[in-house]
């Protein structure tokens, strides 16, 4: 019976609404409640100390519920709704920053009609030279134009972080994710400019990176739509 109940409540009232409403729909109960003692619904003499003490907590309740709902609840819902656009427009940021770093080894790709696998970008990231004069850095090379890029996805997840009451938990976590993802937490150190062999012979985190800006983009792109 307990299970058809809880399993009846989650159908009825989903997480999130419980997360976020619980506390008015406990006020709501509580307030009928106050009716039918009020109007003596319940007329056992038994019950009638239990009634005074219920009524009273009941009474402080709703009070306390009204207050938080004109204190702050209104005015958050308020401020949610001006502040909501500009924290989307940044995310959209982000996306856009992320898929410029993906695009930066790749200037033609779009054009290629093809998807490369994670694999074949580690791979072209690792091999590519960058060093060299970025297509869209007007100028810069791929190293300075990356590194710009990821700049501007700092201080925009920072600023969304800032705001965390109006975001839901999946941008939060990923939002975290970012972060502490190497290419942000470290940047890049790249292989140098040089050919052949020895290239390799020096230690950096040039793959990494190349796979870990794909997973990211790759993640933002089915995150927001």
């Amino acid at each position: 019976m307990k299970e058809f109940v809880y399993n009846s409540l989650k159908v009825i009232f989903p997480k999130y609404f419980l997360k976020s409403w619980g506390w008015a729909l406990l006020a709501f109960f509580l307030l009928i409640l106050i009716f039918c003692i009020k109007f003596k619904c319940f007329n056992c003499e038994r019950i009638c100390i239990i009634n005074r003490v219920i009524l009273n907590l009941s009474y402080s309740y709703v009070a306390a519920a009204i207050f938080h709902l004109i204190v702050n609840v209104l005015p958050s819902r308020k401020r949610k709704n001006v502040i909501k656009p500009f924290l989307e427009s940044k995310l959209w940021s982000i996306k856009e920053n992320l898929r410029l770093c993906k695009q930066t080894i790749l200037p033609f790709y779009v054009l290629a009609n093809r998807e490369y696998s994670k694999a074949e970008y580690k791979k072209i990231f690792s091999e590519t030279n960058l060093y060299e004069d970025s297509l869209w850095g007007k100028g810069h090379s791929k190293l300075v134009y990356l590194e710009n890029l990821r700049s501007k996805i700092i201080d925009d997840a920072n600023l969304i972080l800032a705001y965390r009451e109006y975001i839901n938990d999946d941008i939060f976590i990923f939002l975290n994710e970012i972060i502490n993802s190497e290419f942000i937490k470290k940047g890049i150190r790249p292989y140098p400019d040089i050919k052949g062999i020895d290239r390799n012979n020096y230690e950096s985190n040039q793959s990494n990176i190349g796979e870990n800006i794909y997973d990211l983009y790759e993640k933002i792109r089915l995150t927001i739509k």
